[in-house]
C-alpha cells in the first residue's frame, strides 16, 4: 500500500514485453537503501515487485496483463517515472490511501497553466466510463502514483490542480494533451460504492 506521495523520480533503462522477456529496469535519482528483492514500489502508479537490484538500478518482472492494462506497456528508454516505496506502519500519511492496482487508463484532454498563479497547473483527465461512478468533488484519485484531490469533475472527466512543488517533484510537470495516465480511483469511494450496490 502507498500513500501517492512520491519520492522521486527514475529513468526507464530497459522496458521488455514480448514472448521470452517481461522485464522493466529503473536506474534511481537517488540511491533508496531499504529497497530489497520483494518489496513492492509503485511505478508510475503501478505496484510492482523487486526481482533484481543493481546498485542506483532495480528491476522488475512484469506480468503481460499489466502492460496491457497500464501505460507500462508505452514505456520507452529514459522515460522519466514517479517512484514510491511501500507504506511502512507507523509511517505518516500525507495523501490518501493508493493500493498501486491501478483501474483504467485516462486520457489527458486538457492542461493549462491557471492565470492568477504561475504556480499551479490544472490538467483534465477524460477516464473510462467505468470509472465515473467513483468520481467525488474534493474526492481522491491517483494519477500516475500522485495523489491529488478533485478540483471539479464533469460526466466523464476530474479536473485536477498541480501546485509547483508537485510539478517540480514529480513526472506531471512533463504531461501534455493527449498523453495517457495511470488512473486508480479513491479506494474508500470504491467501497462505499460497491456496499451501495450490494443493499439495492
Amino acid at each position: 500500500m502507498f500513500t501517492g506521495l512520491i519520492q522521486q523520480v527514475g529513468t526507464v533503462v530497459q522496458c521488455e514485453n514480448d514472448e521470452t522477456h517481461s522485464i522493466l529496469s529503473v536506474v534511481l535519482s537517488e540511491p533508496i537503501s531499504s529497497i530489497r528483492l520483494g518489496d513492492s514500489i509503485s511505478v508510475s502508479g503501478v505496484c510492482l515487485t523487486v526481482s533484481k537490484r543493481e546498485d542506483h538500478t532495480i528491476h522488475f518482472s512484469v506480468m503481460p496483463e499489466t502492460f496491457a492494462k497500464t501505460t507500462l506497456g508505452n514505456f520507452v528508454k529514459n522515460q522519466r517515472v514517479n517512484i514510491e516505496c511501500a507504506l511502512r506502519v507507523g509511517d505518516a500519511l500525507g495523501g490518501h490511501f493508493v493500493y498501486g492496482h491501478v483501474d483504467g487508463v485516462g486520457d489527458v484532454v486538457d492542461v493549462k497553466d491557471v492565470q492568477d498563479d504561475k504556480n499551479v497547473r490544472v490538467i483534465v483527465i477524460k477516464l473510462p466510463l467505468e470509472l465515473t461512478a467513483y468520481i467525488l468533488p474534493r474526492g481522491s484519485v491517483a494519477v500516475d502514483g500522485v495523489s491529488l484531490t478533485i478540483a471539479q469533475c464533469e460526466t466523464d472527466t476530474v479536473t485536477v490542480s498541480l501546485v509547483a512543488h508537485t510539478l517540480a517533484h514529480t513526472t506531471l510537470h512533463d504531461v501534455q494533451i493527449g498523453d495517457r495516465v495511470n488512473v486508480e480511483m479513491d479506494m474508500l469511494m470504491k467501497m462505499v460504492s460497491q456496499t451501495i450496490k450490494s443493499c439495492s
